[in-house]
C-alpha cells in the first residue's frame, strides 16, 4: 500500500469530496496544506504546472482528478466500495454529472455578489479582489463555463427534485448503498451551506438533507 498525501486547502471544493472518499475507506493518510490561490510554486512543481486543487500523491503517482482519485483509492482498499456490483455504470454517470451541471450550477449560485460579499466578510478587500481574479482564469479558455445566476436559479429547482426523487428510492444513498455519486452530490452541497445566501439552496429540499 503506498503512502497517500493530499495537497489541499480547508474550504476547497472538491477536496472535500477527497477527504469524503479517504474518510469513507478508512485509509491512513498525510496532509499538506497548500495556497487557496496563485502562485503555488511547491505544489505546480509536483504536478509540472497543473494547479487545481486538490492533488493526491500515491507514492511516486500524482492524481489531479477526484474521479481518478476515487479509481486509485478503489486499488487501495476495495471494500467499502465506491462502485457497487452491478451499478457500476449508474453511478459513475451520476458521479459525472454532479462534477460537472451540479458543480457548475453550485458555482454561479456562488459567486453571486451577495454570496461572495458574505464569504469574504472578514477578509481584508486586497485578499478577496486576488482571489476573484484567480477564479476567474480558471474558465478562460477551457470547454466549461458557469451558467448565468438567473439561468440557474430557474433550473435549480429541477436539478434537485431530480436528486429528491431519487433519494425517495434508493433510501439514506442514492443507490441504495453509498457509492462515488453520493460524494459527487455531497461535497457540491457542502459548498452551498458555507453561507446563510446559498444555503437555502439546499435547505429547501429536505429530501437531500439528511
Amino acid at each position: 500500500m503506498s503512502e497517500l498525501i493530499l495537497h489541499h486547502y480547508p474550504t476547497s471544493l472538491f477536496a472535500e469530496k477527497a477527504r469524503l472518499m479517504l474518510g469513507f475507506k478508512g485509509l491512513t493518510w498525510r496532509s499538506v496544506t497548500i495556497p487557496s490561490i496563485m502562485p503555488k510554486p511547491d505544489m505546480t512543481a509536483l504536478t509540472d504546472g497543473y494547479r487545481r486543487t486538490p492533488v493526491l500523491q500515491a507514492g511516486a503517482d500524482i492524481y489531479c482528478d477526484t474521479a481518478l482519485m476515487a479509481r486509485r483509492l478503489e486499488q487501495e482498499k476495495a471494500s467499502p466500495a465506491f462502485y457497487p456490483q452491478g451499478q457500476e455504470f449508474s453511478v459513475a454517470g451520476l458521479a459525472a454529472w454532479a462534477d460537472s451541471v451540479l458543480f457548475l450550477h453550485a458555482v454561479s449560485l456562488v459567486f453571486q455578489p451577495e454570496s461572495m460579499a458574505v464569504r469574504f466578510a472578514k477578509v481584508p478587500p486586497e485578499a478577496a479582489k486576488a482571489f476573484i481574479a484567480d477564479r476567474s482564469t480558471l474558465f478562460n479558455g477551457g470547454t466549461a463555463s458557469r451558467p448565468p445566476v438567473e439561468q440557474v436559479k430557474h433550473q435549480w429547482p429541477t436539478l434537485m427534485s431530480r436528486l429528491e426523487l431519487q433519494l425517495s428510492r434508493g433510501g439514506d444513498f442514492l443507490f441504495g448503498v453509498p457509492s462515488i455519486a453520493d460524494f459527487s452530490v455531497a461535497h457540491t452541497l457542502w459548498f452551498l451551506k458555507q453561507t446563510p445566501v446559498t444555503a437555502h439552496f439546499v435547505d429547501d429540499y429536505p429530501g437531500c438533507c439528511r
